[in-house]
């Protein structure tokens, strides 16, 4: 499931929860298996399989080192990183033939969550469970759709800008619109000696694109909108969360980017209404009316 993932301190604790849940009942399974096997063989060896028994929880710092830990409570008491920046971990369960990970990951802002073996029903449950945790306290569907389309939002303002050009350049000035309002009116009332000169020399305006005296190309509002209000919506979109946990000073960066994402959830709306989507809404009903 992708992000933004801000993990703050009790989501910490209540994954914790449920971790330790899931550890005692395939600790529990474990236990029986084992003791299953030496009441049955004749030698106490364990086979490899009974033998794996393990639970840790590992964090990426931002620095580049990692922490190992049985637990994220524990890593929070860790006086050792309390000045560090935790962006991912990986949590592993592992008893007997039965292993589950949890894990941020190396090239985006998703947590994978796998389960081993698939046809093991302590797997499927503890599946289940970790599933919900992770619907439970997922970005909203706003900013993980943001997460995915990361980066487009170039491309659209690149298209936007070829379009505005374009749409420029397609307009022509006021003295060529008046140039050839004036030939029409010349050639509906006929070319004669008194109005020979002045269709000359609207023939030559015309070929040479030269207009004396004409006014600019007036450029629409919306274009002016569109180019600078895009460039500036594209520079904020750049700027997003991906993975930190509340751990360290962890949980002061949560609360800027919980301030930083609020802020966005308001301006970008607002801008392409009132920006873009508003003033062609306004042309549109005005062409109607």
């Amino acid at each position: 499931m992708r992000g933004p993932w801000l993990l703050s301190r009790e989501v910490l604790l209540s994954l914790d929860s449920a971790l330790g849940e899931e550890w005692e009942r395939i600790s529990a399974r474990r236990e029986a298996l084992v003791a299953e096997h030496q009441s049955e063989a004749s030698d106490r060896y364990l086979p490899y399989e009974l033998k794996r028994s393990s639970k840790s929880v590992t964090l990426t710092l931002k620095s580049g080192a990692e922490f190992v830990s049985d637990s994220f409570a524990q890593a929070l008491r860790d006086p050792s990183i309390a000045s560090e920046v935790p962006v991912g971990f990986s949590a592993s369960l592992e008893a007997a033939d039965v292993r589950f990970k949890l894990s941020t990951s190396r090239w985006n802002d998703a947590l994978q969550l796998t389960a081993t073996p698939s046809d093991n029903r302590e797997a499927q449950e503890a599946l289940v469970l970790l599933s919900q945790w992770m619907r439970d306290h997922c970005a909203p569907l706003w900013q993980r759709i943001w997460s995915r389309l990361s980066g487009l939002q170039w491309f659209a303002w690149w298209l936007l800008l070829f379009v505005a050009l374009s749409v420029i350049g397609a307009q022509s000035s006021p003295g060529e619109r008046l140039a050839r309002a004036r030939a029409r009116d010349l050639i509906d009332a006929g070319i004669d000696s008194a109005n020979i000169n002045e269709a000359v020399q609207l023939m030559l305006s015309l070929q040479m694109d030269y207009y004396p005296n004409a006014g600019k190309v007036m450029v629409p509002q919306w274009v002016g909108v569109t180019i600078l209000g895009g460039l500036a919506v594209s520079i904020v979109l750049s700027f997003r969360p991906r993975i930190v946990l509340g751990i360290g000073r962890g949980e002061q960066i949560i609360r800027r980017w919980r301030v930083w994402l609020r802020i966005i959830g308001v301006v970008v709306p607002t801008f392409l209404f009132s920006g873009v989507a508003g003033p062609a809404l306004i042309d549109i009903l005005k062409s109607v009316f």
